[in-house]
Formats: C-alpha cells, structure tokens, sequence
C-alpha cells in the first residue's frame, strides 16, 4: 500500500478521540512476538505518544488489511503524521 493510499484508508477506518481515564481507550499496536496488528485498550493511564482510536469500520477487517499489504509500524505513524494526528 502506497503512502498516500494507506493515509486515505487511515482516514476511512480510524478516528483519534481523547483518553479517557477508567474507560476503554483502544489503539492500534504491533505485536513483535507474533507479527501481527492487534487492538490494544489501556483504562487507568495515558501512554505518551500513542494515538487513542475510534473505529469506524470493524476492527478485524481493519487488521485484516493493515495485515493484508503488510503496513508497517512506521507507516502507520507516518499517516498519523499526515493526518495531523500526532
């Protein structure tokens, strides 16, 4: 997936919302230990430098397709980037 075409496919599935303490703040992480996207969700703390998400299409096909064209970590923060978010 090309920079541009995973920043509009970013744009699509995703929307960053504000932490909120002792409710479910999920994002996206790459897990080292298998390879793979997964959702992660923190309650009681705000890690620095993570961009908490909304959604918008259901999650497993949102991995399915981060998993599909091999998008990196990297990419990932990278549309971030663009997009403003971080």
């Amino acid at each position: 997936m090309k920079d541009k075409e995973l920043m509009e496919f970013v744009k699509k599935s995703l929307r960053p919302k504000e932490f909120k303490l002792d409710r479910r703040n999920d994002y996206l992480a790459y897990l080292v230990y298998n390879s793979k996207w997964g959702c992660v969700s923190d309650y009681c703390f705000k890690r620095v430098g993570v961009v908490y998400l909304e959604f918008l299409i259901p999650l497993a096909k949102l991995i399915k397709e981060l998993e599909r064209e091999k998008v990196t970590p990297e990419q990932l923060h990278q549309a971030y980037k663009e997009l403003g978010w971080v």
